[in-house]
């Protein structure tokens, strides 16, 4: 879902070590985290549509291009 060849930005200090996974974004450098609002554990076959759009905020505000 995720490609991890194009790196994101944080939106608090501007540091690029930033790490993801199913559930969140972090910056390695302040610390900083943002909950994607998704359940990984979901037994759904689709994302609901307002946590699809909650995590689509996240990756734009941390500027990620993936």
């Amino acid at each position: 879902m995720l490609n991890d060849d194009i790196m994101a930005i944080c939106p608090v200090c501007s540091g690029r070590s930033v790490g993801y996974d199913a559930q969140k974004i972090a910056c390695a450098d302040c610390k900083f985290e943002e909950i994607f609002g998704t359940l990984a554990d979901t037994k759904e076959t689709g994302m609901d549509p307002l946590k699809a759009d909650q995590m689509k905020i996240v990756l734009q505000r941390w500027q990620f291009a993936g």
